[in-house]
């Protein structure tokens, strides 16, 4: 079984025209104006899903930042979950800055099928990891036993669209608030890992993973092996940031072939590959039972 827990999708007007959105979501449209950038339908996802054999697709929001877009792209991700049941973990976008409604609207979507919430962006979307209302949703992920998905970044090395300033230590202060959280940090966790090493981060991060969305981009394919090391394989989840281009020297359309294979080419053993390619999330997201 392969799993790929970041992938992002959005309502078919926004792919379009993002553009007519710049007023309106600025943040999201921005991601959009980025070369590498590609917006496909959720059937176009599945399809190159089948091409490469992927079973599962984690789909996650479109960062934007009214909470209106938010219930806009929910709507359209019940829909498809409704048509692709046993394909699709779809996740609430939700902005924590709407207060009650943002609660209201995640609750809503957990109801109806959805197994979070992400990919959430502190920097995209305006909110502090200690604000109230974001720790509000935390407690309410907690409560409902659902993850969060949240971006998160190296704040080093080159710049590229998206990137966030927010430091390792904000981090690390929120996941001490919230110890049940099972929390899904994206793009390897902006460094998180190697402090791992320290016993008391470690024990503090009992319940956080790590994906590997946009990998190719920002690491040396070393970074799978290293990571294992560092806080065991089974915290690790697969994921590409499809449709976004991530090999942009040999890659022109979006699909899952090429990240497939740098994974599998990374100097993971075969037990390895089987867990961070698919056997972590299907624990964490009981998805033996549902197939």
């Amino acid at each position: 079984m392969i799993v790929d827990i970041h992938t992002h999708y959005q309502f078919p007007s926004f792919v379009e025209n993002p553009m007519a959105y710049l007023d309106r979501e600025p943040f999201a449209a921005y991601l959009a104006s980025n070369p590498k950038h590609r917006d496909v339908t959720i059937d176009e996802m599945i399809s190159a899903a089948d091409r490469a054999g992927i079973q599962w697709l984690g789909l996650q929001g479109g960062l934007f930042v009214r909470h209106e877009t938010c219930v806009e792209l929910n709507d359209y991700g019940l829909a498809s979950l409704a048509t692709y049941p046993d394909r699709l973990l779809v996740f609430a976008c939700i902005q924590p800055k709407a207060g009650k409604d943002a609660l209201t609207e995640f609750r809503r979507c957990v109801e109806g099928g959805m197994v979070g919430a992400g990919e959430l962006n502190p920097s995209g979307q305006g909110f502090a990891l200690d604000d109230p209302d974001f720790l509000a949703v935390a407690q309410a992920a907690v409560e409902m036993s659902v993850p969060i998905v949240l971006h998160f970044n190296e704040t080093v090395g080159h710049h590229y669209p998206g990137k966030g300033k927010v430091p390792v230590e904000d981090l690390y202060r929120f996941i001490t608030r919230f110890p049940s959280l099972k929390l899904i940090v994206a793009h390897w966790g902006g460094g998180l890992p190697y402090f791992e090493l320290m016993p008391e981060v470690r024990d503090a991060c009992k319940n956080v993973y790590y994906d590997t969305a946009a990998s190719p981009l920002l690491y040396q394919a070393q970074v799978f092996p290293i990571t294992a090391r560092l806080v065991g394989v089974r915290k690790i989840l697969f994921g590409t940031d499809f449709p976004l281009i991530c090999f942009p020297d040999s890659q022109v359309e979006a699909e899952f072939e090429t990240f497939l294979e740098h994974v599998e080419q990374s100097g993971l053993t075969p037990s390895q590959l089987t867990d961070v390619l698919g056997a972590n999330a299907a624990r964490l997201f009981r998805l033996e039972k549902a197939n």
